[in-house]
């Protein structure tokens, strides 16, 4: 009986490795890496697919209140705005792999927003994003980009930060549930955009006698706070604060 059993498990299994008719068999089993395919050329009509040179690249950039998009990958140079701004985040994905190669399967980008920003609204060229992962297909939607809409609600330096985490072959033989994202160049699986949100200056009152010298009121972020400033020069377009910072609350 146990024989038995045995022969009927064999040819089960063997009849699941045979593909149906009028489909194609699957091209690779669970790739570590993104997979491409070489272009066809009349010395090799039917290439077959490769790791080798296969890379997807990711960029950042930053636009505060609707003006250019800058790269900002330092936080020694970040782009600068003020709680109550816009900020645009763009996030470009393109095939920069060797030899016209062709990448393949389906690839998530993980862009989880900063707590400093409020996501207004978001877009997408390709694929679809949601909950933080922008999702597309490597074949179809290259090059493909996202742009998320958000507002400033907090002071302080941050990093939007975008990076492959997940890929699935579209045609795969094998246990292929959405493995780590490896490909040829780790360089640049990875972006950041560093964005440093000031406070504002929202209301101030001048000393008698001291026209450059007074109290304000600085938005930090959901609260605000009593300043003492000093002026570089006459109005408020420069000023040389904080003196001292009140640890009150201001009504």
């Amino acid at each position: 009986m146990k024989r038995f059993r045995s022969i009927i498990l064999a040819a089960a299994c063997s009849l699941m490795l045979v593909a149906p008719v009028g489909l194609a068999a699957p091209a690779f089993a669970n790739p570590t890496n993104v997979v491409c395919l070489p272009p066809e050329t009349p010395q090799d009509p039917e290439p077959q697919f490769t790791t080798v040179g296969c890379d997807l690249a990711l960029v950042t950039q930053v636009s505060v209140n609707d003006g250019d998009f800058v790269t900002a990958t330092s936080s020694s140079s970040p782009v600068k705005a003020a709680v109550g701004d816009t900020i645009t985040i763009r996030l470009s994905a393109s095939n920069d792999s060797l030899n016209d190669l062709t990448a393949f399967g389906f690839v998530t980008v993980t862009n989880v927003l900063p707590g400093n920003l409020s996501l207004v609204s978001s877009s997408a060229t390709g694929g679809t994003y949601s909950n933080g992962n922008w999702v597309f297909t490597a074949e179809d939607d290259l090059p493909a980009s996202l742009t998320l809409i958000t507002k400033a609600t907090a002071a302080g330096s941050v990093a939007d930060t975008a990076t492959y985490t997940d890929y699935l072959p579209d045609n795969c033989d094998g246990p292929c549930e959405d493995p780590p994202y490896f490909d040829a160049n780790a360089a640049n699986n990875s972006s950041a955009g560093f964005i440093l949100i000031n406070g504002v200056l929202v209301r101030t009152s001048s000393l008698p006698g001291a026209p450059n010298t007074g109290f304000g009121v600085f938005q930090l972020n959901t609260t605000q706070r009593l300043i003492t400033y000093v002026a570089l020069a006459s109005g408020l377009a420069g000023l040389a604060f904080v003196i001292r910072r009140s640890a009150r609350r201001a009504n």
